[in-house]
């Protein structure tokens, strides 16, 4: 009986000796007391801040812990609240890091390094997760819907108001048909006088914007049709659609910053409540009022004609002739193709089938013609979003947890909206219609 509790203790203390071993106090990797550590980023790819430690100051933190002091004290911006570490022999195809538990020993996720074995040691961190492909293209296109002054049509603003989980993965699906022909009739109060250039700026901006969107949200027949002073353009589209991506809006959320910015607005009491809804609405303008979840990205070929006539007999007939012309020069392009598959021939001149009125553009960078056109658009960086098959109310992340906050903007938005000053600030937005949508909808799930 005493030997079997001899031996039992003698178990508990190799036990203990071995877990002691093992805690964050281990930080033999690091060869001095004092280290450089740069911490780097691996979905923004590049290095957020380089700190000088000491051992004893690390020795014993988390990763939690520690990524809490790079935030907090440190104020280094990084793009999720993770830690990945690299592997050394990943299998092929597969991405080297993988994330880790936030319980994890800090110096278990140093990453030591050097450029040659004589070399003194570089430390990293890396923070984050890298990205997947199909999950890169949703962080570049996930970004605030804007709407044009004079074009009743949404475009990608330069800023995103969403973050989005990053251990989903989207859904990414092959659109078909792949090549799709549209038409319709733009009205666009943009001054358009006689000179080329005014035409052309015109034709430009319009394959700057998304034209094809859900039913639900557009204003064009609504607000557009009787316009005084208004241009008609007859715009005709070659939509060459490359992927389908749909984001889970259950995956997606409003970035804390800009919950804080809203908060600071609507608490800020040295103004008063006018001031405070002028700022709230510049807010929205500035991040957009709508994000997309639900999208096609591809290239689109645009000829457009400008000032045509105004009845709809004739609207009919002036795009039935553009589209004919342009299901022509598309027919000619795939000729072509075939048979300098087979022959070797020359190219045939799309462009011969529009007149000097009739002016070609593209969301395609560098495309001048059809050719060009599908030769650029298999390049995806050049690739836009082209169709919007849903979209999403900015503030209807809110509702999740900050109603409060939501009922507050919504008070301001009823007592103030009509006033010219703000209403100036966004003419293309109902706005009392937009908070109140939001509120009957509030007990709904998402």
């Amino acid at each position: 009986m005493v030997m079997v509790k001899f031996s039992i203790i003698i178990v508990v203390l190799f036990l203990l000796h071995k877990s002691g071993s093992e805690t964050p106090g281990s930080c033999s990797i690091i060869k001095s007391q004092h280290f450089r550590l740069s911490i780097y980023d691996l979905e923004d790819k590049q290095i957020k801040k380089t700190l000088i430690l000491n051992i004893t100051d690390i020795e014993n933190k988390n990763v939690g812990e520690f990524l809490d002091y790079l935030v907090n004290v440190e104020k280094v911006s990084i793009s999720s609240h993770v830690v990945s570490v690299k592997s050394l022999n990943p299998p092929t195809g597969v991405s080297p890091y993988s994330t880790i538990s936030p319980l994890t020993a800090l110096c278990e996720a140093i990453d030591v390094s050097s450029e040659v074995p004589t070399a003194s040691p570089q430390y990293t961190l890396f923070v984050g997760a890298e990205l997947t492909a199909r999950q890169k293209l949703v962080k570049r296109f996930l970004k605030g819907l804007q709407r044009d002054n004079h074009m009743d049509f949404f475009k990608s603003g330069n800023l995103s108001p969403i973050i989005f989980d990053k251990t989903y993965e989207p859904v990414e699906t092959p659109p078909t048909p792949s090549i799709v022909l549209e038409k319709r009739t733009i009205h666009t109060t943009r001054s358009t006088d006689s000179t080329s250039s005014s035409k052309s700026d015109v034709s430009a901006d319009i394959s700057a914007y998304i034209v094809t969107v859900s039913a639900k949200y557009s204003t064009e027949e609504k607000s557009t049709s009787k316009r005084s002073n208004s241009t008609k353009i007859a715009v005709v589209s070659l939509l060459n659609r490359k992927t389908d991506l749909y984001v889970d809006e259950r995956r997606m959320d409003l970035d804390p910053s800009i919950v804080q910015e809203l908060y600071d607005i609507v608490n800020n009491f040295d103004v008063d409540e006018f001031t405070r809804t002028i700022n709230v609405v510049k807010l929205l303008n500035k991040y957009g009022w709508y994000v997309p979840n639900s999208f096609v990205l591809g290239g689109r070929l645009d000829v457009v004609k400008s000032e045509i006539e105004s009845s709809g007999s004739d609207e009919k007939t002036e795009l039935q002739k553009l589209e004919t012309k342009l299901s022509a020069a598309y027919g000619a392009y795939k000729a072509d193709v075939g048979a300098s598959s087979e022959h070797g021939s020359g190219s045939v001149n799309k462009t011969s089938f529009f007149s000097s009125d009739e002016r070609v553009t593209s969301t395609v960078d560098g495309a001048m013609d059809i050719e060009t056109f599908m030769k650029n658009v298999e390049i995806e960086n050049n690739w836009r979003i082209i169709e919007l098959n849903n979209i999403i109310p900015t503030c209807k992340f809110l509702l999740r947890n900050d109603s409060g906050l939501f009922a507050t903007i919504r008070r301001l938005v009823i007592y103030h909206s009509h006033y010219p000053k703000i209403r100036e600030l966004q003419r293309n937005i109902d706005m009392i219609q937009y908070v109140n949508d939001l509120w009957s909808e509030y007990d709904q799930p998402f």
